[in-house]
């Protein structure tokens, strides 16, 4: 797609994004921002297949064979309230992580994986 309007090279992305983020709603409350932030975050997503690595290279983790580049997470800063929001590939829910209720002095390294189940809601006609 190396060319097209709308490729995925990073020239091509970032110009999106500058334009995108530029005319953004600025008058929005926090839940409509994160809202907001991850639907432009969103129209950068690298699909399965859209970006391939041929064997050997040094990139994504290229073995012996041909793989793709994704974009294996997003992740917008609510700077104000110190929260961050992230969504992973393998399960698009949202989690957040609240850095004010974090011990931020040292210590112990704390792990918090990132690949918890997806949780699915069935609807149901009432």
């Amino acid at each position: 797609m190396h060319g097209l309007p709308g490729d995925f090279l990073s020239t091509s992305r970032f110009i999106r994004a500058l334009l995108l983020s530029h005319f953004a709603p600025t008058n929005l409350s926090t839940r409509q921002q994160v809202g907001t932030a991850f639907r432009l975050l969103g129209q950068f997503d690298l699909p399965p297949g859209s970006i391939l690595l041929p064997p050997g290279g040094s990139f994504g983790g290229a073995g012996s064979k041909t793989t793709y580049e994704i974009t294996e997470w997003s992740v917008p800063a609510d700077q104000k309230n110190l929260v961050y929001y992230i969504q992973t590939y393998d399960n698009p829910g949202l989690r957040s992580l609240n850095f004010d209720q974090l011990p931020l002095d040292g210590g112990t390294i704390k792990v918090m994986p990132l690949n918890q189940p997806v949780d699915v809601t069935v609807l149901t006609p009432s």
